[in-house]
Order: structure tokens, then C-alpha cells, then sequence
């Protein structure tokens, strides 16, 4: 799908990508529906169409709000983990592999 993509990054690289474009510009966007719907009404003057036939909502990202973030910084600064996730070794060394690919870019 990359290689067929006009572009393609992280969430930040496509709303920088979006921002920058001139007025008029068309954009098929493959990410969830929430930054989709974000970016349509951020940009009226840009043509901004989700690119999945249906709405992929991530209930994880619904999940990042202000008060959730405090609360997580808040225990870590007590010394205490929550929601910490744990995976297989083989797993982590893939994912590892796979963020410091999408960071590079």
C-alpha cells in the first residue's frame, strides 16, 4: 500500500501534509475516522475524504484525552506503573523494528 500511496508518515506528518497543501487540494486519507474528521473541519477549504469504504474508529486513541494523560503522569511520578503492556521477546524485537522504521521517516 506504501508504494502505492502519493505519501505516507505518521499521524503528525499528515496533518503537517494537510496544513500545507494550497486550498482546493484533495486528500484520501488512511487513518482512523476521528483524525480524518478532525482535519475536514480544521481545512474547509481542502477536499478531505476518509479512504476506507467504512469508518475505522480506534477506541484506544478515543481513549487519549488530557485527564488520562495526567492521570498516567501522575501515578509514574509516584512510582507507580499502569497499563503496562508486556509481549513475547520475538514480538518486541519486530515492534521495535517496526517504530524505528516510522520514526525514520
Amino acid at each position: 500500500m506504501v508504494s502505492l500511496a502519493d505519501q505516507y508518515g505518521s499521524t503528525e506528518a499528515i496533518i503537517a501534509a494537510v496544513k500545507k497543501s494550497p486550498a482546493g487540494s484533495q486528500w484520501a486519507i488512511g487513518t482512523e475516522i476521528n483524525l480524518v474528521e478532525r482535519l475536514q473541519r480544521q481545512h474547509p477549504d481542502k477536499e478531505i475524504h476518509l479512504l476506507a469504504s467504512s469508518p475505522c474508529q480506534c477506541t484506544t486513541m478515543d481513549c487519549n484525552q488530557p485527564v488520562n494523560l495526567l492521570w498516567l503522569l501522575d501515578n509514574l511520578a509516584a512510582g507507580t506503573v499502569v497499563n503496562q503492556i508486556s509481549v513475547a521477546q520475538d514480538v518486541a524485537v519486530q515492534a521495535l523494528k517496526s517504530l524505528e522504521q516510522m520514526l525514520s521517516v
